[in-house]
Parts: C-alpha cells; structure tokens; sequence
C-alpha cells in the first residue's frame, strides 16, 4: 500500500511542474553603484524584497506578466517596483525573492505535502532528539551525580 502513494506523491510532484515547490527564488538583483534591471514575472508569485537589512516586511502578490526590478528616480534613489508596487530604498544591495502561487489543484496538492512533510520531518527529529539526548544526561547524572 505504501509504495503506491509514494509513486502517486512523486507523479504529482513531476506533474506539478518545478515552479510549484520552489520558494525564495531570486528573480532579480541590485549591488550598489550597478545598473538597473528589470524582470517579467514568469508566473503568478508572492515577491518579497530583501536587502544589505534583511527582509522588507510586505509580499506583494505579483501577476504573470508583470514588471519586477529596480530603476532610479530623478533624485538618484534606487526603486523597487514589483507589478504596481513601488518602494524608493537608500543605495545598498537588494533583490526580489518569489515563491510561486500554486495555479491549480494538483500544485496546491503538492505544495500542501511538501508543507506537511516538512512540518513531520521537524517533529520528528525533535522527538528522535528528545530520546536520546534525555538518556545521555540521564545517564550522566548518575554517573557523576547530580549538580548542585
């Protein structure tokens, strides 16, 4: 029973396309003193700026077929635009970072497994920790006893 979920789990993967499952992906970057750039969205996608700070708080769900980059304004400053959204940021180096929006059933499915499995796998090694570093210290106290 086992191996033909795990063969239905993997066709749906394959089926799903790459793209689904991907998350973080760069889309495109800006290094301080460099040119600006531009991308067309591949794919409907959450775009998330980050920069030389870390992460910008805001996703911005971006349509297939939209405008992602960065350009100057007249003062000088670096904007970041992503489909409508428009953000003027200091010199400084950035990026637009996208995690695709599952399109349809099977890439919902399958984003939804990937969610779950990963949730599972964290559980389980806390637990799997949990048994056998418990026995060590365990083990330890009653060696050296307890401290004080």
């Amino acid at each position: 029973m086992r191996r033909p979920v795990l063969l239905a789990l993997g066709t749906l993967a394959v089926s799903a396309g790459c793209r689904a499952l991907d998350r973080d992906v760069v889309a495109i970057e800006h290094a301080p003193g460099g040119a600006p750039g531009s991308a067309v969205a591949g794919c409907a996608a959450a775009y998330q700026l980050v920069g030389d700070g870390g992460a910008y708080p805001v996703a911005i769900d971006v349509p297939e077929g939209a405008a992602v980059g960065f350009r100057r304004d007249p003062d000088g400053l670096v904007v970041a635009f992503a489909g409508e959204h428009t953000t003027s940021l200091p010199e400084g180096r950035y990026a637009w970072k996208y995690t695709p929006t599952p399109a349809n059933g099977s890439e919902r499915f399958a984003v939804g497994t990937r969610d779950w499995c990963e949730k599972a796998a964290k559980a389980t090694a806390g637990a799997v920790l949990c048994v056998t570093v418990l026995p060590v210290i365990l083990c330890f106290e009653n060696r050296y006893g307890a401290s004080p």
